[in-house]
């Protein structure tokens, strides 16, 4: 749920980069910006792959994400066969 509400806060910050993949070094060596799982994998010291399944996982539950939250169900595993269930 965190993940999935640090995208909306980030998306809401900045739009301008939503559904862009930047390269690492623009031309003129100059950074360019980071996307949302990179910059949230190094603030949480995450990786980027985890932070975009939890992404999907949250974004495939929704509201039923709550439901699960604290049960045994509340695991990685479980919700990525729970978000595969799902139409």
């Amino acid at each position: 749920m965190a993940v999935k509400r640090r995208a909306e806060i980030w998306t809401a910050l900045h739009p301008e980069q939503v559904g862009k993949d930047f390269p690492p070094v623009a031309k003129h060596g100059r950074p360019q910006p980071k996307a949302f799982a990179a910059e949230t994998a190094e603030a949480s010291g995450m990786t980027k792959r985890s932070i975009n399944q939890h992404l999907a996982r949250a974004e495939a539950l929704g509201d039923d994400l709550d439901e699960v939250a604290g049960t045994s169900l509340d695991k990685g595993v479980e919700l990525g066969a729970l978000a595969a269930c799902l139409p």
